[in-house]
Formats: structure tokens, C-alpha cells, sequence
């Protein structure tokens, strides 16, 4: 931490009646200068400029320097009130300080804090469980970032630009071996808390303002119906690994997040008008309502945990651990089965959307809609077209065009014979 200030005279402000030049003083403070009037001129002749004080012994002379001597009492008074406080400082705020233009200072902690305690307010209302936690890692990278990289315990918002964000994503990508599309996310998350502070009025320039995350498109991963089938058969010898299993292959056949199956409940399942079971919910992430019909391998899920304690007394229709638990257990499954793959509890939602649903022929607006998404184009985004559907998509085409061709000919033939 370097720290210098100078006085000096600003010649370009010369008054020219009198011939006087106000003398400036010049604060540099971890390589960032300001400049502020302390309020004297003095004739250049009377001023050295070697020592930056006034020349002579006259009584004026003496005052000058004194009232220069306080400035940097000042400014040593300042700096070591923030360092005691374990408060960023910068020029500015010394600047300000002494000028009595310091205003309340925010910091890129304390902003991560109010937007965490408002999501924490909002759970189960405008929030999930999951994006409180997906904040709380933002705040703790951003902390991890200032410590390691930077050797600062906070920063001021007014002191964020562009290279902060630039350095932080970088950071995480080569420090931390975070993909891309997961650096942006943390960054995504750290514009909606940069924002809420400007929205407050803690900083009047946004440097998120023209940055655009951007994410690179990968492939989903999503399992086969025999790796499904491997996993529904398995006989698992741990409670743990056969309840995640179940609330796995329950989530494989409704598509729902782990947040919406942790909420289901039995008052959740109706009778629809078609005389069939059905759940009917609104997705805790969107709101938009989510209706699924219940296939047999759910309805024989839930009923086999129908007479559990924890479901009797919750009203829920399955006992889940927390995510990041049930999560390791997939870990263990996928390596028990033999699936070469990495499986989340979210990849319960591709395999939906791609192996039970659309490669099953169930139109991609009936997926969209039981999966409680706003548009199509988010429903693609989890879809993926397998080869084998390709196919059996041509080999309908295929029939299809026989089934003309055959009709064209027999046409073709009738009219021949009336002729």
C-alpha cells in the first residue's frame, strides 16, 4: 500500500492582477491520484519548489506551512481510521474527506448481503432454495477472489470497472479451473447484485452496465432408457442410495427440478378429467403452472413411500436429502451401474425431455408445457434430438410417402380405365 501526497502550484490558474498561483495538493494513493485547492496562493517567487513549502521566515510564511503540515496530518488520520476499521480507502474517499464532500460508502460485500437477505426473505415466495444457495457461492468467490488476488478484505463499489470483472472472470477460469458457462453464472450473479446497488443509489455508474454474459452451447447430458432401466433395476443395499434412486427415476418420468419434487405433496395429485392421476403444481422457479401425468413407474414411487414417517407427517410424497447430498449419491449410483456419465439430479430433467418424452413422440409443446416453461425455445434448450429418433422420424416420412404413392397410382389407374 503506497501512499504519497505533494503540494505544488497550479500555474495555469495564475491570477493575473495579482500574480498570485493557488497551490494544489496532489494525493496518491495505491497508484491513484487526486488533486484538490487548499485554499492559500502565494507569489512563485516566495514558493520552493524543492521542499513544496513557502521560503522565509515571515509570520506568513510560517502559517502557510502549517496549514500545509495539518493537511497531511489529515490525511495520515484518515488512512489509519479506514486500516483500523478494516475499511477499503482509496484517493477519492480522502479526497472527499478532507473536502467534507464523504458521503455514506458501500461496499461489494455489504451489496452481496442485501441481495442475499432479500432472496433469503423470498424463499419458497419469488425464490428457491437453490438460487439463495447459488448467491451465497457467488459471495463467497468474490470474497475468495479479493483475499487472493487483490490482498483486500472488501471493496468499494465505486471502485469497480471493467478490469474487475474482466480479472475476476479470468481468476476463476485459470485459480479455480471453473468451466466457462459456470464463471458466467457467478458473474451473472454478481451484475443482478451490482445492479440492486445502483438501483438503491449506492453508485451512480453500473460497470455491468454494457457487459453481456455469454454462454458457450454444450451438449446435455441425458441417459439412455437402458441406462435407466440399469439404474431402476439395481438392487441397492443402502437406504440412501435406494431412496435417492427412487427420487431420481421419479424425477426421469415427471421432469420436475429437485426443488419442485422436494415440495410435492399428496394434495398435489389429482384425478384429471380423464379419469387418470395427475400432478398439478406451479414450478417454484417460474410460477407457470406444471401439469404431468402420472405414468405406472411414478404412481409405484410414491406409493411405496406412502407409509413413511417423515411423508406421513410432512404430507410429501418423498423424503429427499439436500441437493448437494443427493448428488453424491448419484455419483455412487452412476459408478454401481456402470454409466460412464456424470449424472446431477438435473440431469433427471434432460433425460425427460429427450428419452421418455420426445424420443417417444410426445410433441415438444406438450413437453414444454409439463414442464412449466414459458416458450418453446427453453424447451430445446433440454431436448436434444437423438439419431434414433431421426431415424424413426424418417421411417414414418418413408411409410407416409408409400402410403401416397400407392394412393397416387391407384387414382392414376381409375382414371385410365374411365378413359
Amino acid at each position: 500500500m503506497s501512499e504519497k501526497t505533494l503540494f505544488y502550484l497550479k500555474r495555469c490558474k495564475i491570477n493575473k492582477e495579482t500574480g498570485l498561483i493557488p497551490i494544489y495538493l496532489r494525493i496518491t494513493f495505491n497508484g491513484k491520484r487526486e488533486e484538490i485547492s487548499v485554499g492559500k496562493s502565494i507569489d512563485p517567487a516566495d514558493w520552493d519548489i524543492k521542499t513544496h513549502r513557502a521560503k522565509g521566515k515571515k509570520s506568513s510564511a510560517k502559517a502557510l506551512n502549517i496549514c500545509l503540515v495539518n493537511y497531511e496530518d489529515k490525511i495520515n488520520q484518515i488512512i489509519n481510521h479506514y486500516q483500523f476499521a478494516d475499511k477499503p480507502i482509496t484517493a477519492g474517499i480522502i479526497k472527499k474527506s478532507l473536502t467534507g464532500k464523504l458521503n455514506r460508502h458501500y461496499t461489494l460485500i455489504e451489496a452481496c448481503d442485501v441481495t442475499l437477505n432479500r432472496i433469503k426473505s423470498l424463499i419458497g415466495k419469488d425464490y428457491c432454495e437453490s438460487t439463495y444457495e447459488k448467491y451465497k457461492y457467488t459471495k463467497m468467490r468474490v470474497i475468495e477472489y479479493l483475499r487472493i488476488q487483490l490482498n483486500l478484505p472488501d471493496i468499494l463499489l465505486e471502485e469497480l470497472d471493467r478490469k474487475f470483472i474482466d480479472d475476476f472472470d479470468i481468476y476463476m477460469k485459470t485459480q479455480n479451473n471453473i468451466v466457462h458457462n459456470s464463471a458466467a453464472k457467478y458473474i451473472k450473479n454478481l451484475k443482478v447484485i451490482v445492479k440492486e446497488a445502483k438501483n438503491n443509489k449506492w453508485i451512480e455508474k453500473d460497470p455491468f452496465e454494457d457487459y453481456k454474459c455469454s454462454y458457450n452451447k454444450t451438449n446435455k447430458e441425458y441417459l439412455t432408457m437402458e441406462e435407466i432401466k440399469a439404474i431402476e433395476n439395481e438392487v441397492f443395499l443402502t437406504p440412501g442410495l435406494e431412496l435417492v434412486r427412487d427420487a431420481f427415476i421419479l424425477a426421469v418420468y415427471t421432469g420436475y427440478a429437485f426443488v419442485d419434487l422436494m415440495n410435492l405433496r399428496y394434495e398435489n395429485i389429482i384425478v384429471g378429467n380423464d379419469y387418470k392421476k395427475w400432478i398439478v403444481i406451479n414450478r417454484s422457479k417460474t410460477g407457470i403452472r406444471s401439469p404431468v401425468r402420472l405414468l405406472l413407474k411414478p404412481i409405484e414411487i410414491i406409493d411405496r413411500y406412502r407409509n413413511n414417517p417423515i411423508c406421513e407427517q410432512s404430507g410429501k410424497i418423498i423424503p429427499l436429502y439436500s441437493h448437494q447430498k443427493v448428488n453424491e449419491y448419484l455419483k455412487k449410483i452412476s459408478t454401481i451401474c456402470g454409466i460412464n456419465k456424470r449424472i446431477t439430479f438435473h440431469t433427471a430433467r434432460y433425460t425427460y425431455a429427450t428419452t421418455v418424452t420426445l424420443s417417444n413422440g410426445v410433441p415438444i409443446e406438450t413437453v414444454s408445457k409439463t414442464m412449466g416453461h414459458t416458450n418453446i425455445n427453453q424447451t430445446l434448450d433440454y431436448a436434444n434430438l437423438t439419431d434414433a429418433k431421426v431415424s424413426q422420424d424418417f421411417d414414418n416420412l418413408e411409410i407416409q410417402l408409400k402410403v401416397r404413392d400407392k394412393e397416387f397410382e391407384k387414382h392414376h389407374a381409375i382414371s385410365n380405365n374411365n378413359n
